[in-house]
């Protein structure tokens, strides 16, 4: 299941937008605007591409999520998002590269 917020891309409760500055995931947007609610797949988007998420109005799609849900992912997200606005390369392949890291990590062992 996942959220389709104007004509952004769908994306799953847990992907974080940026609206007027502020960080919140879809199921928050959601909460507080009118979305529809799909069944698809959708990817994760990497750092890297940071500079190519489209906006609709005030809201931003950005790179990151908020699965764990916790107050230190939302302080690194906020930490990640503003290195990302530098716009600088380098900064952003570093990122995709721990970004990357992490997800390995975190897949179940089949």
């Amino acid at each position: 299941e996942v959220f389709c917020f104007g004509t952004l891309p769908c994306a799953t409760a847990g992907h974080v937008v940026e609206r007027a500055g502020v960080l919140l995931t879809m199921a928050e947007l959601c909460a507080e605007d009118a979305c529809t609610v799909a069944e698809m797949h959708v990817n994760g988007v990497q750092h890297v591409r940071s500079a190519l998420m489209p906006c609709h109005g005030d809201v931003c799609l950005t790179t990151l999520d908020a699965r764990s849900g916790t107050i230190w992912k939302r302080v690194e997200n906020r930490i990640v998002n503003r290195l990302l606005k530098f716009g600088n390369r380098a900064i952003a392949e570093r990122l995709t590269r721990i970004q990357l890291a992490g997800a390995t990590r975190k897949r179940p062992a089949l």
